[in-house]
């Protein structure tokens, strides 16, 4: 007797499809399963898009060969949907939509498929994989890089909670529309400088010296991070009698220097000393008066603000050691924290202003070198990354040295401060006057202009009328360059007066 074996769903519709070739396609309805009428696909579009072939008309089946139907497509797994592939065959299903209803539900939880796709019987492995997915996991786009790489769910606060959890929280990247939870991440504020030996300042020295620019004068600027570079281009175009008067000055302030250190009786430093660092650039390594306790650490509570910059220098030697950069002034320069203070230690930072002003503002400082305290004012050029962008501030500059008890340069520190239309008219009222005739920087005021011309000409100066090479070739450039000696000559005649 032969033994009955009992067949699946699926191997009893292919043997029902192996008698009745032109079986129709099932599809649900609202009234269980009936059979559609088949789709007349082409073959190329059947054999590209794995549509089951097309099949012949067909009589309408008989009772009972469609309830031995639906009771084996009950059991079937349901596949995957299937789209029509071309507005055709789509309109074909209009008289099947009708009697497709989303409440009276359809069969395997299959309520949010598409009523009008039709069910291909043998991929039922896809589509049992998707029933498995849960619907309701959150799918979080905006996830940090860690995340993303790791797999883990990130929350939309920057940093995000993974990250803060496995140490990463600084390399947490930040979208547009993530919310701060904590305070930016503090940078450093101070950078140890190494370069400042004497082997290095001989070095710059004799390129000075072979462009013909007295090295105190680069000194000054280099101390406090210019551009070597940018320096001497700017100043080998100076004129031979600008030159000339630049360099007898410079003898004459350090001059001035070794009586003022002979006169004192408690130095540590001996004229020798003072000397060989003059050769090197320094003017003089005493105060005109020494303090009796060291001065307080440059800080953003000393200054009342963050716009500052301090240059630390070693007692014996007067080379530069730290430098410490307060809360807001890189970005006034337009720059990082870590950027501004890698800029400063390579001496890699430009000059924010015309050449003519940084060569006042030089000569000034060096001839006054004897103040604590010098204030100037000039125009600044914020840093930016669009070249067509240019942004210009006012500020005041207050050169601030502090001296220990032997008179002996510890810091200097240079603190900025904003200045508004009404300063400037201030200021450029005084620079008319006849008691500023010696204030070099006071030349860049003239002639009398509104602070919106001041401002918005900075940009051109920059580029053309306040570069020295173009002064040499203008009138009113001429006209600067012998005033600015006539002042600086009168400046040397005082100090050496007193």
């Amino acid at each position: 007797m032969e033994e009955k074996t009992e067949m699946s769903p699926l191997q009893l519709y292919s043997q029902i499809n192996q008698f009745q070739p032109s079986l129709p396609l099932p599809v649900f309805g609202s009234s269980g399963i009936t059979l559609a009428p088949p789709l007349s696909i082409p073959a190329k579009a059947a054999k590209e898009t794995h549509w089951l072939p097309a099949l012949e008309p067909y009589s309408t089946p008989s009772a009972a060969f469609q309830s031995e139907i639906n009771d084996a497509l009950i059991l079937l797994p349901v596949p995957e949907l299937v789209t029509p592939p071309d507005s055709d065959s789509a309109s074909r299903f209009d008289n099947i939509e009708t009697s497709l209803s989303s409440d009276d539900g359809l069969p395997f939880g299959l309520e949010e498929l598409d009523k009008t796709h039709v069910f291909d019987v043998g991929d039922e492995k896809a589509l049992r994989k998707r029933l498995r997915r849960p619907h309701s996991r959150l799918q979080h786009h905006g996830a940090c890089y860690q995340c993303r790489r790791k797999k883990w769910r990130c929350s939309n606060n920057r940093p995000c909670e993974k990250c803060i959890v496995y140490g990463t929280a600084q390399s947490c990247d930040q979208p547009d529309s993530a919310r701060y939870v904590e305070r930016p991440i503090s940078s450093r504020m101070c950078i140890e400088i190494q370069d400042d030996v004497y082997a290095n300042m001989v070095a710059l020295k004799n390129a000075s010296v072979s462009e013909g620019v007295n090295f105190a004068l680069v000194r000054i600027t280099w101390e406090i991070g210019m551009s070597v570079n940018q320096v001497l281009q700017a100043f080998r175009f100076l004129p031979p009698n600008a030159k000339k008067v630049i360099d007898e000055s410079i003898q004459a302030v350090q001059a001035h220097a070794q009586k003022t250190l002979m006169k004192r009786q408690s130095c540590m430093t001996t004229l020798k000393e003072l000397v060989a660092k003059q050769e090197v650039g320094r003017i003089s390594a005493l105060g005109e008066h020494g303090a009796v306790d060291d001065p307080p650490e440059a800080s953003d509570e000393r200054w009342g603000h963050g716009r500052w910059f301090s240059i630390e220098f070693d007692k014996n030697t007067a080379t530069r050691k730290y430098c410490k950069v307060g809360s807001e002034c890189a970005e006034l320069q337009g720059y990082h924290p870590e950027e501004f203070l890698s800029r400063f230690a390579e001496n890699n930072l430009p000059i924010h202003t015309t050449q003519f002003d940084m060569l006042c503002i030089a000569m000034d400082t060096i001839c006054r070198y004897q103040e604590n305290r010098l204030v100037k004012y000039w125009r600044l050029q914020k840093h930016t990354d669009d070249p067509q962008v240019f942004n210009t501030v006012f500020v005041r500059c207050s050169i601030i040295r502090d001296f220990d008890a032997m008179g002996r340069k510890i810091r200097t520190s240079l603190v900025y401060d904003y200045l508004d239309e009404k300063e400037y008219e201030r200021l450029s009222e005084k620079a008319h006057e006849k008691g500023s005739e010696d204030d070099l920087l006071a030349i860049s005021l003239l002639p009398k202009r509104s602070f919106k011309d001041f401002i918005s000409e900075h940009k051109r100066e920059l580029q053309f009328s306040g570069k020295l090479l173009d002064m040499r070739k203008k009138k009113s450039g001429k006209e600067k360059l012998d005033d600015f000696v006539n002042r600086l000559q009168r400046n040397v005649k005082r100090l050496m007066a007193d």
